[in-house]
């Protein structure tokens, strides 16, 4: 199963408009691991959204709409295991499909 995150707009100089970053990353692209990808999968069946980190270390962040909260997905985590339980721990405490 692939996915691709939604591209964020970046803001562009005053009197152009605004450009969109094409979406680089996708699920599964440069995680290391396929117990996180498995996470991440899970987590858009619990109905939260990924949003891609075109820089630095982190790979994502996903994100509950519904309470505003989010956790960063990390590209190469020491323990991708650990990590994947951490993001399983996550969708857990915002999975809102069970509520009326």
């Amino acid at each position: 199963m692939s996915c691709r995150a939604v591209p964020e707009p970046h803001r562009g100089r005053p009197g152009r408009p605004v450009a969109y970053r094409k979406p680089t990353t996708t699920i599964g692209g440069r995680l290391p691991a396929p117990e996180i990808t498995a996470a991440l999968v899970r987590g858009l069946l619990a109905g939260l959204f990924l949003r891609a980190v075109p820089a630095g270390p982190r790979w994502g962040v996903i994100a509950c709409v519904r309470c505003r909260a989010d956790r960063a997905v990390w590209a190469a985590p020491s323990d991708p295991a650990g990590h994947a339980r951490q993001v399983d721990r996550f969708i857990q405490q915002h999975d809102h499909t069970q509520e009326p």
